[in-house]
C-alpha cells in the first residue's frame, strides 16, 4: 500500500478549496434507505460529480450511482483514477 507523506497530506488539505465547488439548490432526493445519506446524494448530484466514494456498503454503495453518477468504495475510485492505494 501506498502511503502518504505527512506534507503531501497537509498540502492538499491546504490547497482543497482551490478544488472544491460551491453548490446551491440541491435536490432532495430519496435514494438511499437510510435517511441521513439523501443530503449527500443531492449534494454530489446539485455539484455534477464524477463519482462518490463511500464505505456505506449496505446503503449508499448498493445503490451504485445516483442520477448517474457512479458510487464506488475507496479502493475501487483510488483504481479508476490510477491512485496506488
Amino acid at each position: 500500500r501506498g502511503k502518504f507523506h505527512p506534507a503531501e497530506i497537509r498540502e492538499f488539505f491546504d490547497n482543497i478549496d482551490s478544488k472544491a465547488i460551491i453548490v446551491a439548490d440541491i435536490p432532495e432526493v430519496e435514494l438511499s434507505p437510510d435517511p441521513n445519506d439523501n443530503p449527500i446524494l443531492g449534494t454530489a448530484i446539485a455539484g455534477h460529480a464524477d463519482l462518490i466514494v463511500s464505505g456505506d456498503k449496505s446503503d449508499v454503495v448498493a445503490l451504485r450511482q445516483a442520477a448517474g453518477i457512479p458510487i464506488l468504495i475507496a479502493r475501487e475510485a483510488l483504481s479508476r483514477l490510477r491512485i496506488p492505494g
